[in-house]
């Protein structure tokens, strides 16, 4: 451990030490206060109810405790608490600096290598999709197109016709003996499957796809 950081991890734990003083001495004074002010107010009472022992000179010296002590606790918790706070987190700070004492460049390292890795699996499965949904189009748009051509096409013939073409565009797919044999076009099903991994990412990939839609830019959909 180099001097630098072994006097980092010094100042933390003199400013850990501080803080526990100065919440002690809060503690303590409070603590005080409160056995003072109830002394008070019993001779108070004594006052009230005509006592002839109450200790009037003792109520006056409690007066002046109390005040000086209230005083006390107003400057620790206004002024010297927050320093304290303050001194510990500015070390705690400094000790973020000294990197390397609490392994930042390694956890780093770690995380680079670990975040190129996912990325690199995303990429192959994004690859893997693409080639995926483009081998089913080349193998079912020539089907699509020919019973297109005879015009079985939902809407124009019988729900239950054993051969028929729904959708429109590239959403058209074969229907046979009432199975939907359907893709989502590619960009889609990348953005639904996103979308399953996290939140916020399907809030934004959504708004894109609705720009796209609109062909308006993404910044003026609605979150």
């Amino acid at each position: 451990m180099t001097k630098k950081i072994t006097e980092t991890v010094a100042a933390v734990e003199s400013a850990k030490k501080s803080l526990v003083e100065v919440e002690t001495a809060v503690s303590s004074l409070t603590e005080e206060l409160s056995k003072l002010e109830q002394e008070h107010g019993q001779i108070e009472e004594q006052i009230e109810s005509g006592s002839l022992v109450a200790d009037i000179d003792r109520k006056a010296e409690l007066e002046e405790l109390i005040r000086r002590r209230r005083i006390h606790l107003e400057d620790l918790e206004g002024r010297v608490l927050p320093d304290a706070e303050h001194a510990l987190a500015y070390a705690e700070a400094m000790e973020v600096g000294d990197s390397s004492s609490i392994g930042v460049p390694e956890k780093h390292a770690e995380y680079v290598a670990a975040a190129e890795s996912a990325r690199a699996k995303i990429n192959a499965g994004i690859e893997e999709l693409k080639a995926a949904t483009a081998e089913w189009e080349e193998f079912s748009r020539p089907l699509v197109q020919r019973v297109e051509k005879a015009g079985l096409t939902r809407g124009k013939v019988d729900a239950e016709a054993r051969v028929l073409v729904a959708g429109h565009g590239r959403n058209a797919h074969l229907v046979i003996d009432g199975t939907e044999y359907a893709a989502p076009e590619f960009n889609r099903d990348l953005a639904g499957t996103l979308s399953t991994a996290d939140e916020y990412l399907a809030g934004t990939l959504a708004r894109g796809l609705e720009a796209r839609k609109w062909n308006v830019p993404v910044h003026s959909i609605g979150r």
